[in-house]
């Protein structure tokens, strides 16, 4: 009898009336929950506890939800937040060149400006 898994079956497919995500999709949602800072995992849980039908269980290491148990409504609604924190930390990081480069260039501008006294004047 052989044991080993045979790596050319297809990927698990569970029977899943509430959304319409593969496990995979799914997966990759929590990963990208997980990487979040914690007040944007505030904010998820949040839109989680705004919707009294979810079974969101707590204890002393986190908060755990079944993801397989969430509706499609729920799904869109976390993902376009996911979208939104992705869109700030893009506009963050632009801003943040933007101030650095106009730093320097002020800094230089003043260098030219003000020129070091020779000390031995």
């Amino acid at each position: 009898m052989d044991l080993q898994p045979d790596m050319d079956t297809e990927p698990i497919v569970y029977a899943n009336d509430t959304n319409k995500c593969s496990p995979q999709e799914l997966q990759t949602l929590c990963t990208n929950i997980e990487i979040l800072s914690k007040i944007n995992q505030v904010e998820i849980l949040r839109i989680f506890k705004k919707h009294s039908e979810m079974v969101i269980n707590e204890n002393k290491y986190g908060v755990h939800i079944n993801m397989t148990d969430v509706p499609d409504k729920i799904i869109c609604e976390i993902q376009s937040f996911l979208e939104y924190v992705r869109q700030q930390e893009n506009d963050l990081t632009f801003i943040d060149s933007q101030l650095g480069m106009s730093e320097n260039y002020m800094l230089q501008e003043h260098k030219e400006m003000c020129p070091l006294i020779n000390s031995d004047s």
